[in-house]
């Protein structure tokens, strides 16, 4: 019944079992009356899917052939590293345990049940875990702290609808307004506290309205619009106007700050604002540019949807490794990541056979894999033959930039060294291939559900 229901959810948790384990919340079960047996109050869907990949052919293959085969294959995983305990809490009473169930899955109940967490918490989270500040939250922490701010826009401030903060901030023209820039993850103006904060709070205030719909902001030309409508009390921010030492909204946990934003800093493109990116009222302005002489392997502007948990974080490592600084991490990680995408791929489509449970051990090199995966996205129609040249280099001229001996000699050959613009001239050769790769593979990965 559980799997008629739920059936793709929990799929979809039996997989991040998997890749991650089982959760560390208990299971609540009480006793049967011979003591033999658990019954479970609260973790039915856990349950279902350890049992579900521990046996398969409990599923209805003619009911369920789908979810049949999807468990069968997870199963293989599932018996290489059994979970043969989990933590449970055992009521005496079944009545108590129901109390318990009930406080944990039907609200807040005025505090005394779970309080879901709102999108400020989640971001003050993540930025704990090493995640970059995002703009909207650099933006808010300077209004929480400014003596230039009133005690009532701060008030506001904790109560307005934080995504429409960002969608305003995300828009480049919005910023040019305020006098602030957007550069390698931090926010930062030359022009005076004062004046930026009197465009941020004249924002809050405006978006704080109990009447103020998304509606007003959503696309580019609402925004421009929005901004029109209360420029008459903005800063009037022009060349003319005096400037000041550069300074950051809240260095936050990131990387860099206020000391480290120099001439380079502002004219390099990497991910700022001198790229004109989101400029709401000049098409052409709004093609994305990616700098040649760029700090790190993948541009920040190049997006890629990667469903495989540890291939998207060595993603986002080589979207903000330093590859002046850290050049031979950068080529070995560079290497790592085409092989898992390959890997990913293969597997996904199921192109290594039967008898390979992953590419990892299917006994084939990576240049055949490479071969493998180009030949079915071309015979798919997924990739035309130029899209597909740089990839075709990598097979085919070993030895070039892109190579696959080159990639084998930045992990094997103590002699050969790596040069920063070879690397960054090798991802962009393969960085179309890279983002069809990762799309087909969600689109399978949908699909299937």
């Amino acid at each position: 019944m559980m799997l008629l229901k739920l059936g793709t959810k929990i799929f979809n948790l039996a997989s991040d079992i998997i890749r991650r384990g089982l959760s560390k919340k208990p299971f609540y079960v009480i006793s049967t009356q011979d003591g033999k047996k658990y019954i479970v109050k609260d973790g039915n869907r856990r349950t279902t899917a350890l049992k579900l990949m521990a046996r398969p052919q409990l599923i209805d293959k003619d009911k369920y052939p789908e979810y049949r085969k999807r468990f069968e294959r997870l199963h293989k995983y599932f018996i290489n590293k059994p979970i043969k305990s989990v933590l449970c809490y055992v009521f005496l009473d079944s009545n108590e345990a129901d109390e318990w169930v009930e406080l944990e899955h039907t609200g807040e109940q005025k505090g005394v049940g779970v309080v879901s967490w709102i999108p400020e918490q989640i971001q003050r989270f993540n930025t704990r875990r090493g995640k970059k500040t995002k703009i909207e939250m650099q933006a808010l922490d300077f209004i929480r702290n400014s003596s230039f701010v009133s005690d009532d826009i701060k008030e506001k401030s904790t109560t307005m609808k934080l995504t429409n903060f960002q969608r305003i901030l995300n828009d480049a023209s919005v910023r040019e307004k305020l006098g602030l820039k957007w550069a390698h993850s931090l926010l930062w103006s030359d022009y005076p506290e004062n004046e930026v904060a009197k465009g941020l709070c004249r924002i809050i205030d405006e978006i704080a309205k109990s009447d103020f719909s998304v509606k007003s902001i959503y696309t580019a030309q609402d925004r421009v619009q929005f901004m029109e409508k209360i420029s008459s009390s903005l800063p009037n921010f022009s060349e003319s106007s005096p400037k000041v030492d550069i300074w950051v909204l809240s260095e936050g946990d990131n990387n860099e700050s206020s000391d480290d934003i120099n001439d380079d800093f502002i004219n390099d493109n990497s991910g700022n604002d001198q790229s004109n990116v989101g400029n709401s009222t000049n098409k052409e302005s709004n093609k994305r540019t990616i700098p040649i002489n760029r700090k790190t392997v993948i541009p920040a502007k190049c997006l890629i949807r990667i469903t495989n948990p540890k291939v998207n974080k060595i993603y986002k490592e080589l979207q903000s490794l330093d590859i002046n600084k850290y050049t031979n991490c950068a080529s070995i990680v560079l290497r790592v990541f085409v092989e898992l995408s390959i890997d990913t791929y293969l597997e996904t489509f199921q192109l290594l056979g039967e008898q390979a449970i992953s590419a990892a051990n299917s006994g084939k090199p990576l240049h055949e894999k490479v071969i493998l995966v180009r030949n079915n996205m071309v015979a798919r129609k997924v990739m035309d033959e130029a899209t597909s040249k740089g990839i075709r280099v990598m097979t085919k001229k070993e030895d070039a930039l892109c190579g696959i001996k080159t990639l084998h000699a930045y992990v094997h050959n103590n002699i050969f060294a790596a040069i920063p613009t070879d690397i960054i001239t090798a991802w962009d050769n393969i960085e179309k291939f890279m983002v069809i790769l990762w799309s087909e593979v969600e689109l399978q990965l949908i699909n299937k559900q």
